[in-house]
C-alpha cells in the first residue's frame, strides 16, 4: 500500500464492534449502514460509483496489488488495517478473502421505497412508461433473493418490486446477487398492493406465477411480455391470495417429470422470456 492507514489492534475496538453488529437489519438501518465482504463485491461497488464509509483490510490481503491500488484511490481516513485475528470477528465466510467495506444508505443511487421505507421516494418522470419488472412477495432466503437479482440484470430488466422480502442489501443477499444489488433499480413496497400499483403506474401488465384453473401456459407467443411484471411468491407458501387477485392472469411454466421448480429458478424463466 502506497498510503499511510490507521491500525485496529483490537478486537473490541468501537468500529469494529459497530461493523460487526451490520450481520442485523436493525442494526443496518438504524446507522444506514450496510457491508459487502469480498474483493468482488468491493470492486462491483467501485464500478457502481458506490465508496465505502469504512474499509478494512486484513493483513493477509495487503500484498494483493489490485486490491490495495483500489484501496490507495480513497480518502486514507476510511481505510484500517488489522490482523487476521481482528479481521475474523467481521467475516461471514469460511475463506474470507481480507477486505470487509461498509457502505452508506445515503449513497446508494439505485434503491427507492415505494412507501415507509429508509430509502428516498421513488418519482418517475410522467414521460417514463413500460418496462419489464419482477414483483417478489415475502421471499426469505437471502441467497434466492440475490439470484433474483442477479438474474434480473442478466436478462435487462428495469428493476425489481420487493413486497415483504429479506433484505436485499444483507451481506448474503449481496454475496449471491454478485454486484447486480449495486446496478439494478430496486424499489421497495409497503404490501403487494402497494408494489402492484406502482407497477400499474407505468402502464405494465401484471401477471401472477401461480397454478390455478385459469392459468395460462407460458409459450412463445402468450401471454404478452411485452411491458409485463410477473409475481412471485414465497418459497414455501407462494403467493397470496391478495397478490393473485391484483393481477391480471396467472401464467405457468410447462414442465415435465416434477412438480414445481424453485422460486429462483422460476423467477429466471420468466425474466428471460420477458426479454426474448
Amino acid at each position: 500500500m502506497k498510503n499511510e492507514y490507521s491500525r485496529i489492534t483490537a478486537r473490541q475496538n468501537p468500529l469494529i464492534k459497530m461493523l460487526s453488529g451490520l450481520d442485523r437489519r436493525r442494526e443496518r438501518d438504524e446507522l444506514r449502514l450496510f457491508c459487502a465482504e469480498g474483493k468482488t463485491l468491493f470492486y462491483e461497488a467501485l464500478s457502481n460509483g458506490l465508496f465505502p464509509k469504512y474499509a478494512v483490510v486484513a493483513d493477509k490481503a495487503a500484498n494483493d496489488t489490485r486490491l490495495t491500488d483500489m484501496l490507495d484511490r480513497l480518502p486514507a481516513e476510511s481505510v484500517f488495517t488489522v490482523p487476521d485475528s481482528v479481521y475474523e470477528k467481521l467475516s461471514d465466510e469460511k475463506s474470507p478473502e481480507g477486505i470487509f467495506c461498509a457502505f452508506s444508505y445515503d449513497s446508494v443511487k439505485n434503491r427507492f421505497s415505494c412507501g415507509s421505507g429508509p430509502f428516498p421516494q421513488v418519482f418517475m418522470p410522467q414521460t417514463v412508461r413500460g418496462g419489464n419488472f419482477i414483483i417478489l412477495e415475502k421471499i426469505q432466503d437471502p441467497g434466492n433473493l440475490g439470484s433474483m437479482l442477479r438474474s434480473a440484470v442478466a436478462f435487462g430488466l428495469d428493476g425489481a418490486v420487493l413486497c415483504g422480502t429479506c433484505d436485499p442489501f444483507s451481506s448474503k443477499t449481496l454475496r449471491g446477487a454478485m454486484g447486480a444489488a449495486f446496478s439494478l433499480p430496486i424499489y421497495e413496497a409497503d404490501d403487494i398492493a402497494q408494489g402492484v400499483g406502482f407497477v400499474r403506474s407505468l402502464g405494465c401488465s401484471v401477471y401472477a406465477a401461480v397454478l390455478d384453473k385459469n392459468s395460462v401456459t407460458l409459450s412463445h407467443n402468450e401471454p404478452d411480455m411485452e411491458n409485463a411484471c410477473v409475481i412471485i411468491g414465497n418459497e414455501g407458501n407462494g403467493l397470496s391470495s391478495e397478490a393473485k387477485a391484483l393481477a391480471d392472469l396467472s401464467v405457468i411454466i410447462p414442465i415435465k417429470g416434477i412438480e414445481s421448480l424453485n422460486a429462483a429458478t422460476a423467477a429466471a424463466v420468466f425474466m428471460y422470456e420477458m426479454r426474448k
